[in-house]
């Protein structure tokens, strides 16, 4: 239980551990989202929350009544400082150890002080804490408090597991029904290799086989036959007063070429090399980048056959 001036740890009856924020250090919120979408209101929540905190990091605790969300706000950089364990304990508010009221307006003992409620139709609208009070409704240290999301997802997911095991054992009981499917899939796999093994699928493989290695085989031999010519043509092009060759790199019909150039002319290097053809080959896309050292530039393109050299 966490208060303005001091921490007190008190042992109470069930599992779930709960850090208790007295009324004195939050803020309370009476939020309306019903024109938003259900799915799509616990996000707008959070942005809502963001937006009216007045705290640098913040925590807080919502109840959902219809389209209505009661909110309490506390500081959680001020609290993770005065208590380190809140950062994986629940934290929730004083205030809802009270039960709910339908309509009415009532005052309730916090930690500390009171705290003056107004209720309408089941949801706190108004909510004031004041100092120094009593005579109000006394907190209930062991009422139930709502599941929060990380609570929920654990009940779940151990409900996923006891689902899964009773499906694993009644398919264990069914062992003779699954080695029977089994058996069956097994004679299946084996007329399936009998009829691709002498069937289309294999004949339209070799088809396949036979075209890519064709295409290979005829941009292998071009290649082979007139890249050197493309690249000296490319050297011959390039302005008088472009530098040495630092890199050369040409793989995927890509060209790329770093060269010595401190005073590049971008414009003038793709109006030489744009369209180049040479050695069976044309150059298209031609870019100049300029390095980041200044000394160099990056010259790329593509490289793709004449089509009528494709042909020969």
């Amino acid at each position: 239980m966490v208060t303005r001036s001091q921490i007190d740890e008190v042992q109470l009856p069930g599992l779930r551990s709960r850090v208790i924020v007295c009324r004195s250090l939050s803020l309370y919120y009476h939020l309306d989202f019903s024109k938003v979408p259900t799915a799509k209101r616990g996000k707008a929540l959070n942005q809502r929350v963001e937006l009216i905190t007045p705290f640098q990091e913040t925590g807080f605790y919502a109840i959902w009544k219809g389209a209505s969300a009661m909110v309490w706000l506390w500081d959680k950089s001020a609290l993770l400082a005065r208590l380190p364990e809140a950062a994986t304990i629940p934290c929730i508010p004083d205030s809802i150890l009270v039960p709910e009221e339908d309509s009415t307006e009532r005052m309730i003992e916090n930690l500390e002080g009171a705290e003056s409620q107004s209720w309408e139709n089941g949801v706190l609208i108004g909510s004031k804490w004041v100092p120094l009070g009593g005579g109000g409704i006394a907190l209930d240290r062991l009422a139930p408090t709502p599941l929060q999301p990380r609570e929920k997802q654990w009940l779940i997911d151990v409900g996923m597991l006891l689902v899964t095991m009773a499906l694993m054992l009644s398919m264990l009981l069914q062992s003779g029904a699954i080695m029977d499917l089994w058996r069956k899939g097994q004679m299946l796999e084996t007329r399936l290799a009998e009829q691709e093994e002498g069937g289309l699928l294999q004949q339209h493989a070799r088809q396949r086989a036979y075209q890519a290695k064709a295409q290979y085989v005829a941009r292998e031999r071009l290649s082979s036959t007139s890249q050197h010519d493309l690249i000296n043509a490319v050297l011959t092009t390039l302005p008088a007063y472009t530098g040495r060759v630092e890199r050369y790199d040409y793989q995927g019909g890509l060209l790329r070429l770093q060269l010595v150039d401190k005073n590049p002319e971008p414009r003038e290097y793709v109006q030489r090399i744009d369209k180049l053809r040479a050695g069976g080959f044309i150059l298209s896309g031609t870019q100049v980048q300029i390095n980041g050292d200044g000394n160099t530039i990056t010259l790329t393109a593509n490289v793709r056959p004449f089509a009528d050299r494709m042909k020969e």
